[in-house]
């Protein structure tokens, strides 16, 4: 059962769900992205909230970290077997899981060791690379506001196109998300 629904918790390194990234709010930032990526279900609940209609299997995000369209997609292609977590391979707090229990408490995804000891779920790897996230932590918006406008070069531009022409465009776009 692939999941099809994103949870997003706060930990201690969380920004504000209502923090402005590039012209829209943390949350709608979020919730723009999991839909993107196909997920049909969105969650951003309080930190000591109890979820009592999750799905049975659905993926988890930090808000310490902003996925990437490409990371969520590949997460939600993964098929997870009955009681188990996969976990991103970095420092990124991003799992997989897939659970019969019918309300989780959010302090379970604080940290990916806690999850593992706490749920009893059968840990598994996944693979990620640096450039499917961008952490976020109050003094990071600007890593993760260039980050968003790297995404936005792509390989098939021509030279003048990456390195002239899309620079400009950029900044401009910088400073007109804000208004």
């Amino acid at each position: 059962m692939q999941p099809h629904a994103l949870l997003v918790f706060s930990d201690g390194n969380s920004t504000d769900r209502n923090q402005i990234l590039l012209g829209l709010t943390l949350h709608e930032r979020f919730r723009l992205t999991a839909k993107k990526a196909g997920l049909t279900d969105f969650y951003w609940p309080d930190s000591q909230q109890i979820f009592p209609h999750l799905p049975e299997s659905f993926i988890a995000v930090s808000a310490s970290v902003l996925p990437s369209v490409s990371l969520l997609k590949k997460m939600s292609q993964i098929d997870p077997e009955p009681e188990s977590i996969h976990t991103a391979e970095t420092s990124a707090p991003v799992f997989v899981v897939r659970t019969q229990h019918p309300g989780l408490p959010a302090q379970m995804f604080r940290d990916a060791l806690p999850a593992f000891s706490y749920s009893k779920l059968k840990p598994y790897i996944i693979p990620v690379s640096a450039s499917d996230y961008s952490p976020l932590s109050d003094g990071k918006l600007r890593s993760a506001e260039q980050w968003l406008l790297t995404g936005l070069i792509k390989e098939n531009e021509g030279f003048m196109s990456r390195h002239v022409e899309r620079k400009i465009s950029l900044a401009v776009t910088r400073r007109v998300a804000a208004t």
